[in-house]
């Protein structure tokens, strides 16, 4: 008995830990609305270039909302392109067709900081280091230790993977603005910025 108490408590805490370490995030719906951005170096934070832009959901309720004043919209889009010596992945669409985004934040009640973020692209384009290309899904994640805070900027990682095999892996540094860098580091070492803008009407 005592045993399977044991047993009982062992999994009770796994399934804790496990809840908690996966929890659930929000996936937007075509009534809710998502801007969001990634600039990126494979090397030093110096020559960023934007990685990522995907425009998810209601664009036109989000305007109209925040900026009435506004009549030229911006066009829905999503965009992914890394070129690298081991392949390159492209995605190039005016429309959500085959998108799917999903995001946790750090604060999960004013949806600040993000935590995970999931893009998945069906319709991409990938080519091999031989050269040749092929219509590939595209699963991009996002994560970050822990929210920003003033000049502190936490940890990211990067990873990309296709339906045709390839993937990619990358990982910032943590910074502290208050601190001397360490530029040799710094260098050496991939920038990865993000930005997010939501809106959600169903929230009030």
């Amino acid at each position: 008995m005592k045993l399977l108490n044991k047993l009982f408590l062992s999994l009770s805490i796994f399934v804790m830990t496990d809840s908690a370490v996966f929890a659930a995030p929000y996936t937007f719906t075509a009534q809710d609305y998502i801007e969001y951005g990634i600039y990126f170096s494979p090397r030093g934070a110096d020559f960023s270039t934007k990685l990522l832009t995907v425009r998810a959901g209601d664009i036109n309720g989000y305007y109209a909302k925040f900026f009435p004043s506004i009549k030229d919209i911006p066009s829905q889009r999503q965009s992914l392109e890394l070129k690298t010596p081991r392949g390159a992945v492209r995605v190039r669409r005016n429309d959500n067709v085959g998108l799917v985004v999903i995001r946790d934040t750090h604060n999960s009640k004013k949806r600040q900081g993000t935590k995970r973020l999931d893009v998945t692209f069906e319709r991409g384009i990938c080519t091999h280091v031989d050269g040749n290309s092929s219509g590939c899904a595209v699963h991009l994640r996002l994560t970050t230790n822990k929210p920003d805070i003033d000049t502190v900027r936490q940890s990211r990682t990067l990873r990309i993977t296709t339906s045709t095999g390839l993937s990619f892996r990358y990982k910032s540094l943590f910074t502290d603005g208050g601190k001397p860098l360490n530029l040799p580091a710094l260098n050496r070492s991939p920038s990865i910025v993000n930005f997010a803008w939501e809106w959600r009407p169903s929230i009030k």
